[in-house]
């Protein structure tokens, strides 16, 4: 796992105190970069032995296919990062401990049995692929430009760097999250916090609304919190669809890319955007979200921190100058079938021109678009 390698830790004991009560002589020990922290990095790998690649997914695997009996003991203190399933835990936390008593699954479960086959107390569950998914760039010349004479190199350099990708559709699920109503947004190049907690209070990056690989980050300020500040408590199962964003194009490729688990959820689990449904919406934006059975009354609006007993985090299928998955349209034909109602939908040869001559605002205008 270049360029850092791969770490597994497994059996820790909880109740353990012995590296907390240690970490500052331990650290003290530890030379400052330089050639002394080199000399010890060489001393402690001729120490150890390399394990084949295999060995290690082996490991891996048989650490995830335990039985229902040893992941209740041995969940406690392991961490496990294996292809397609993903378990951490830090120790129940207060949160936890309090709710035990209630069933694992409750009537109507989105997920009937999932939580308690992998792990009865892992935090947060992930299906799906750990590593960023390959894309497969855009061609050039599968395209034609017309008026962009001088900027024409520039152009399909950034229709290089971004693509089309497929496979497995990756699903987030974090029990006893805490979401952070945002005050403010902004976008980063950092890791910045997603308003979304889970029950050990680490942020989970999942929820982030990210764009060009996850090269920008839109990070957000809750605003200060007051230790006493009430928390609202949701016993229920909740989908979470990222930011609403109230520009149109913005709404049709980010508020809509998480859309698509929708077909495969009950259509009286409630779903929530992290920032509501803004003031600004259109009326446009409004007949899409009910076509996708999305009616106002659906959306769970959160002002103030909120615990929820299981959000899903859908990944998104579209991310700006990234990436397109295959099944990015999905939700729109749905839309497109929902209004047009008889089905009649065809197909046309005919070439269509899209214009952003008319929006407002600091719209790019298109060469030649005039002559056109």
């Amino acid at each position: 796992a270049p360029p850092a390698g791969l770490l597994i830790v497994r059996s820790l004991d909880p109740a353990n105190q012995t590296l907390t009560s240690n970490m500052e002589e331990i650290l003290g020990s530890v030379p400052e970069d330089g050639v002394q922290y080199e000399a010890a990095v060489l001393d402690y790998m001729a120490t150890v032995s390399a394990q084949a690649p295999e060995d290690v997914l082996s490991l891996l695997k048989a650490s995830v296919q335990v039985t229902k009996q040893e992941s209740v003991s041995a969940n406690r203190g392991e961490f496990h990062t294996a292809g397609k399933v993903r378990l951490a835990k830090d120790g129940p936390s207060p949160s936890r401990r309090e709710n035990q008593s209630r069933p694992r699954e409750l009537p109507g479960s989105v997920v009937p049995g999932l939580v308690e086959s992998l792990a009865s107390h892992a935090d947060v569950i992930k299906i799906g692929p750990d590593t960023k998914p390959a894309i497969r760039p855009l061609d050039p010349e599968q395209f034609s430009f017309v008026g962009f004479d001088d900027n024409l190199a520039k152009i399909e350099r950034s229709v290089r760097s971004v693509g089309i990708r497929s496979g497995v559709r990756e699903v987030t699920i974090v029990e006893n999250a805490l979401i952070l109503p945002p005050s403010r947004a902004h976008w980063s190049n950092d890791e910045e916090p997603s308003g979304v907690l889970d029950a050990a209070g680490r942020n989970v990056p999942a929820a982030s609304l990210t764009r060009k690989g996850g090269r920008r980050i839109l990070g957000i300020d809750s605003g200060t919190r007051n230790e006493g500040e009430s928390v609202q408590e949701l016993d229920e199962e909740v989908v979470f669809l990222g930011w609403y964003r109230s520009h149109f194009g913005n709404f049709l490729l980010e508020s809509m890319a998480r859309t698509w688990i929708l077909s495969d959820v009950p259509p009286d689990v409630r779903v929530t955007f992290l920032n509501g449904l803004s003031s600004d919406h259109g009326p446009i934006s409004i007949q899409m979200l009910e076509a996708l059975g999305i009616p106002e009354s659906r959306v769970l609006t959160i002002d103030r921190p909120t615990r929820i007993r299981r959000l899903l985090i859908p990944e998104p299928l579209y991310e700006v100058g990234y990436a397109a998955h295959t099944g990015a349209s999905h939700p729109h034909r749905r839309i497109a079938e929902r209004i047009l109602g008889d089905g009649s939908a065809g197909r046309s040869d005919q070439p269509v021109y899209l214009s952003r001559r008319m929006l407002h605002g600091g719209a790019r205008h298109i060469a030649g678009e005039s002559q056109l």
